[in-house]
């Protein structure tokens, strides 16, 4: 693959995390996989999307991820949901925040970022790469027990992969989910660093 100028990165315990890969293990295209000269991060295949909006299954799942904590490996998985304000998974996100991830996309693209590089090629490959870091690797990590939500933050940096030490863009990114359930409820770019 030729390597791009400028790269999207997370941090853990202090250091910058290349998240290509994590953009595209949430493709969820079982039958064609990434690959290294072609990545494609295809968020919901065709059948998947029949499923949600023809059928309104609430329950199909486009991709799921881990969070640990208490030593145990949690499931958070993005369905396709419900759309609204008592919303929660894709639909929701997509009603919501749909415009907020375009705008981030459209900026980071602005500053050179070759998302396609990433297998990145639109709002929700953007957002389901993000939350996988907010679940997985969360900087802060907050939630409400009467609401039963958990939610993590992180802090995305696009970086000229020449000097590092050059941020041109950074954002964060809140995710909620769950307690009682495996649903991703909600994720959004943000400018705060709680939740």
């Amino acid at each position: 693959m030729a390597d791009v100028g400028v790269g999207m990165y997370a941090k853990y315990d202090g250091q910058l995390v290349d998240l290509r890969e994590t953009f595209q293990e949430h493709s969820i295209d079982l039958d064609q996989p990434s690959t290294q000269t072609n990545p494609r991060a295809r968020l919901i295949d065709f059948s998947q999307w029949v499923s949600c909006y023809t059928f309104g299954i609430r329950d199909e799942v486009f991709t799921m991820y881990t969070h640990y904590w208490d030593g145990v490996a949690h499931d958070v998985r993005l369905k396709c949901g419900e759309p609204g304000g008592g919303g929660w998974g894709y639909r929701h996100i997509e009603e919501g925040h749909r415009t907020h991830w375009q705008q981030k996309l459209d900026g980071a693209r602005a500053k050179g970022w070759a998302a396609e590089a990433y297998g990145v090629h639109s709002w929700d490959d953007l957002m389901a790469g993000a939350v996988g870091s907010a679940v997985t690797w969360p900087e802060h990590i907050g939630g409400s027990f009467q609401s039963a939500t958990k939610c993590g933050v992180t802090t995305l940096y696009l970086v000229d992969i020449n000097r590092p030490q050059v941020v041109l863009m950074s954002f964060n990114v809140v995710a909620v989910w769950a307690l009682n359930s495996d649903r991703l409820i909600t994720a959004y770019p943000a400018t705060k660093t709680s939740c």
